[in-house]
Parts: structure tokens; C-alpha cells; sequence
């Protein structure tokens, strides 16, 4: 989700307003998939311009749409007052400044007694 906040994030030139525009533009679009040097590609056209998003693998375009519904989500309530999200709030959010994302396992499991995990 971070991943494809960033992008329109930057595509929105970092507003928050023009961002959450850009999110409900984007859900209510019709969206092709196309494929572009061996990626899919889910492409649609808001307000005239073209937008495109590879798609990660395994993804259809419903997966797209349900993300841009986290999305949106993330903008109207992870805001620190449990509202919309500042731009400082959204920046600290994709760069990770919590560093709140982890490749790193953060749980171990032992075989118990009981023969069950």
C-alpha cells in the first residue's frame, strides 16, 4: 500500500488534497490491464492524464482497487488527531520514518507439549 501511495503521492505533487482527488478519480475510472515489457500494467485515464501502476505479481485489478480503498482510508484517518493525514504525516508514512515495515522476522514458534504450534 505504501508503494502506491508514493506513487501518487508524487503524481499529485505531494498536496494532500489533489491526492485524495487523485484516489476517488482513480476508483471511479475504468481500468485496463496491459502489458509492458513483460509487466502488467493496470492503466486508466484521470482528468485527461494517464495513469499506470505496474502490478505486483499475482495481483488482478480488483486487488488494485481494494489497495486504493486502503488507501483512501489511510488518507481520511491515520492522521494523528484520527483524522486526514497531513503532508508531513503522509511523507513520514511512505518514507517510513516509524520504521514500521520489516523483512525481519519478529516472531519464532517452538513445538509445544501439546503437539500444536
Amino acid at each position: 500500500m505504501r508503494d502506491l501511495l508514493f506513487v501518487i503521492w508524487l503524481k499529485a505533487g505531494k498536496d494532500v488534497s489533489k491526492v485524495i482527488e487523485l484516489v476517488e478519480a482513480l476508483v471511479v475510472s475504468q481500468f485496463e490491464t496491459v502489458s509492458e515489457g513483460g509487466a502488467r500494467m493496470v492503466q486508466a485515464t484521470v482528468a485527461g492524464k494517464t495513469f499506470q501502476y505496474e502490478l505486483p505479481e499475482k495481483w488482478s485489478v480488483t486487488d488494485f482497487i481494494s489497495t486504493l480503498r486502503m488507501v483512501y482510508k489511510q488518507l481520511l484517518t491515520g492522521g494523528a488527531s484520527g483524522g486526514e493525514m497531513t503532508e508531513a504525516e503522509i511523507n513520514a508514512y511512505i518514507l517510513d520514518t516509524a520504521e514500521q515495515v520489516t523483512n525481519v522476522t519478529k516472531a519464532r514458534f517452538a513445538h509445544s507439549a501439546g503437539g500444536r504450534y
